[in-house]
């Protein structure tokens, strides 16, 4: 079966010290939902193997925040070693051609692999990549407390404005079309490990 790589690299790490890529790790590493192992390897950058594709889109939600390319792999691990830097496979080479595609592409996400849906998956990348990409820091923290279970008015109480002014922030954020990128992105992701072939009828268009 195939398995998911992601390799996170932080953007003009040239000019800054490793304060951006610490902040990510420990917001990767706090958040219950991902339950992953991430490792530093060259520099400003993270690498892991993903157990459960449905995480995939909150790694990526994570990434772009904090304003880093994000390239996810998809094939298999050969040799399983000691840690994720021990180990290798095609999962782990498509993972670094992604990284690098991503930082020719402005939404900075894609995704590379065996599997044909593959194309499907990095397909969909461009599109949840831009919207995240045009959150700005007070939709996001909409997005943060709403994603909680939280109402509007508890939303609002936290941040401190009218329930209005929530309501504005969320449709800014574009939180509901945001919630079905999760979705898709999920999906894709868990197909491209599962099946090798889009259904005949279903093979996408190279552009």
């Amino acid at each position: 079966m195939n398995e998911i790589v992601v390799v996170i690299d932080q953007k003009r790490s040239r000019d800054r010290t490793t304060v951006p890529i610490q902040r990510l790790l420990e917001s990767l590493d706090s958040d219950r939902r991902l339950e992953i192992g991430w490792e530093r390897t060259m520099g400003d950058e993270l690498q892991a193997l993903l157990q459960r594709p449905r995480v995939l889109p909150f790694v990526i939600e994570a990434a772009i925040r904090h304003d880093a390319w994000i390239g996810i792999g998809i094939g298999e691990v050969e040799e399983r070693g000691r840690s994720v830097l021990e180990s290798t496979g095609s999962a782990f080479l498509h993972a670094r051609q992604a990284v690098d595609a991503a930082k020719k592409v402005p939404w900075g996400c894609t995704a590379s692999g065996v599997s044909e849906w593959c194309a499907i998956l990095d397909q969909s990348l461009a599109l949840y990549g831009t919207l995240l990409r045009q959150r700005t820091p007070e939709g996001w923290a909409a997005v943060d407390l709403r994603d909680s279970n939280r109402r509007a008015v508890d939303v609002a109480e936290s941040l401190d404005v009218t329930p209005q002014a929530v309501t504005k922030r969320l449709r800014a954020a574009q939180y509901r079309a945001g919630l079905k990128g999760r979705d898709l992105v999920a999906g894709l992701a868990s197909l491209a490990v599962l099946e090798p072939e889009l259904p005949s009828v279903d093979r996408p268009v190279q552009r």
